[in-house]
């Protein structure tokens, strides 16, 4: 199984934050992969549920959401 790079995540106060995230046109492979970073991503951090792609440096509008934090398995 491939590893997963993980990515850096931009906080408060980072300038990419402040722009206007860019609609994204068409979903390819490229945006899948991304997705896929922002989700090993955003479950290294174990506190969260989701991640913004500017939040990790990317200004488009994309996001990720897990809500089963706290679910019990079964």
């Amino acid at each position: 199984m491939e590893e997963k790079k993980l990515l850096d995540i931009y906080k408060y106060g980072d300038d990419v934050l402040k722009l206007k995230a860019a609609d994204i046109k068409n979903i390819d492979g490229k945006i899948a992969r991304l997705k896929e970073l922002m989700v090993a991503t955003m479950h290294s951090t174990r506190s969260g549920v989701g991640l913004a792609a500017p939040q990790i440096g990317k200004s488009l509008q994309l996001s990720v959401i897990d809500l089963s934090q706290g679910k019990d398995e079964k």
